[in-house]
């Protein structure tokens, strides 16, 4: 949203109050720990995005009520003893036979009255604190379905900036007559950052780069990227408005936007608009309800336009009329509220975080693997003894201990077992998907130290035993590599699910070569009964004519051909009978 007096913001973010660095520092971790969870529950496997933390510092400046001053006939500790002083002096004068001359009093201007005195105004200054996400080349990171289109909106993004830098840069120069068009609206990153890249600011640009000559084509486009950066010429200037001033417009402006509400309300005109109304002249009944159905819609969207608008006035006026011990009292609430909604979700902090950290040496638990290292090992979930630790969706009723979403989490959908030492992770419900170091699962399956777990699609987990981790233990036959990370479970359930179509492949191939056994094997068969059916055949027909007759071969010749044929023996209708050419016998 757009507002005239503070530019583009984002509507319904919150505004915390803060009194020193160590709020400040605990928001930035808070923010850290919610995209963790958000992350993790909306079934995304990445969190690449931009991320802005916007830091408000303002003062206000109060003018006293008067100025201080010492009008003429007012006694004042210093006057009275400069007084008495002088008398003294006459007095010793006046002993020994001289005069003594009282010098001049000094003029003391009176009491002088400051006609804005009562008056605030405040100095704002906005630090952006912003985060870019790096572009990437999609033939190089194989990414393939919501992380392409993920990767493509970003670099959409990062060309967007990189034209606004550009335009700004050639801005800059001097000697330009016309300047050129800032395309601030081309994505909502630019307009969020228009008052931080052009406007009353300073910007720095720190640009990440790599060594490797494999990311030349990368670290030369960072490059350029940061010398156009550096070509912006600002001149910033000290931001301070009347504080009363601000409120007084802000008032001015929800009152303007209630008028326009209740004139919209009720079918007047708005201010600045034109009444509508069905068109005269047209007597079809047809044409006027159109007119009037049309009407409605515009009214419609016109109001929740402006209720839209005079609620976020109305908040934004309510925000800057709030005392500020309110505002921190608020901020508090608000950062307990986040922690308790962080714990249940297995992310705590502060004096409860080191505790947890204590309790990790000794006890078993599970920690979430993330692709952003910084969000990995966040969450964290304790296997306590003989005790049943169950996974499932969250806000399904039954409480779980470990709650997560996504639309491959079942409600009931895994239970860990902590027997004797003995870890074992078992899916619940019939289909729930479980992968234990790659592996799918669909039993009890027994776990050791650094062993990988992976719940539907997306929720990557890592076992830690401190008794296993002290002793050097792992799985029987397995090595241990430098790190177990998201990137080494993504491609070990890869390897898996490789595998498993290689042994289906393999399954069928064997499946078709038995099928083809089988059936050479039938086709067989058949040849030798259909020799054996042909050989009985030639000898009932050479038993029936004399050996030495013609027909005899001629019999065969035929015996053959039908057989060849694959139909029956040679068969004789009575209307056509076959009678040697020798003998003139027939033959049946």
């Amino acid at each position: 949203r757009n507002d005239p007096s503070k530019g583009f913001f984002v509507e319904g973010l919150t505004q915390n109050a803060v009194g020193d660095y160590d709020t400040i520092s605990k928001l930035m971790d808070a923010g850290s720990k919610a995209r963790t969870v958000a992350s993790t529950n909306m079934n995304a496997t990445s969190s690449r995005a931009h991320t802005i933390f916007q830091i408000i510092l303002t003062q206000t400046k109060v003018r006293a009520c008067v100025h201080l001053g010492v009008s003429v006939g007012v006694r004042t500790p210093e006057r009275s003893s400069n007084v008495r002083a002088h008398a003294q002096r006459a007095r010793a004068a006046r002993t020994h036979g001289s005069v003594y001359v009282f010098p001049p009093l000094p003029i003391i201007p009176p009491l002088q009255i400051d006609r804005a005195a009562g008056t605030a105004k405040d100095k704002v200054a906005i630090i952006n604190l912003i985060d870019l996400a790096g572009s990437e080349r999609a033939d190089s990171t194989g990414a393939t379905g919501d992380r392409l289109k993920e990767g493509a909106a970003i670099n959409l993004s990062l060309t967007c900036l990189g034209n606004c830098i550009s335009a700004l840069a050639t801005n800059s120069d001097p000697a330009l007559k016309k300047k050129v068009r800032v395309p601030y609206r081309d994505s909502a990153l630019t307009m969020l950052l228009q008052n931080s890249l052009g406007g009353n600011a300073k910007t720095i640009m720190i640009a990440a780069l790599s060594p490797a000559d494999i990311n030349y084509e990368e670290t030369l486009s960072t490059l350029r990227y940061a010398d156009r950066a550096k070509q912006i010429k600002n001149k910033a200037v000290v931001n301070e408005d009347p504080n009363e001033k601000l409120i007084k417009g802000l008032r001015e402006e929800i009152e303007a936007l209630r008028r326009q509400l209740m004139a919209a309300a009720t079918g007047a005109p708005l201010e600045g608009g034109v009444a509508g109304g069905a068109a005269s002249g047209i007597d079809a009944e047809a044409e006027r309800e159109r007119i009037r159905a049309e009407l409605e819609r515009d009214r419609d969207a016109e109001l929740a336009r402006i209720r839209s608008e005079l609620e976020a006035k109305m908040k934004m006026e309510m925000e800057e009329s709030k005392p500020w011990e309110e505002r921190l009292a608020e901020t508090a609430a608000r950062q307990a509220e986040r922690e308790r909604e962080l714990r249940e979700m297995g992310v705590l902090s502060g004096a409860e975080r080191e505790a947890m950290l204590e309790r990790c040496k000794s006890e078993p638990y599970i920690t979430n693997l993330h692709e952003d290292p910084q969000l990995s090992e966040q969450m964290m979930y304790f296997l306590a003894a003989d005790k049943e630790t169950t996974v499932g969706r969250k806000g399904t009723g039954a409480e779980k201990d470990v709650k997560l979403g996504g639309l491959s989490i079942m409600d009931d959908h895994a239970v860990f077992r902590n027997v004797e030492g003995r870890l074992t992770v078992e899916p619940v419900a019939p289909g729930a998907k479980v992968y234990v170091n790659g592996d799918p699962i669909s039993g009890p399956t027994e776990l050791h130290h650094l062993h990988r777990i992976v719940f539907g699609t997306s929720h990557v987990y890592k076992v830690v035993v401190p008794s296993e981790a002290e002793a050097g233990r792992v799985a029987e036959g397995e090595d241990v590599p430098i790190n177990f990370d998201y990137a080494f479970c993504m491609m070990e359930m890869n390897k898996a699910q490789v595998k498993a179509i290689a042994e289906q492949e393999a399954k069928r191939r064997a499946e078709a070569e038995e099928d083809k056994r089988r059936a050479e094997a039938r086709v067989a068969e058949l040849e030798a009964r259909m020799r054996a059916e042909r050989e009985a055949s030639e000898q009932e027909a050479a038993q029936r004519v004399r050996p030495h007759s013609p027909c005899v071969a001629r019999v065969r010749l035929r015996a053959r051909r039908t057989t060849a044929l694959r139909v029956r023996a040679i068969a004789f209708t009575p209307a056509r009978v076959l009678r040697c050419c020798v003998c003139a016998r027939a033959i049946a």
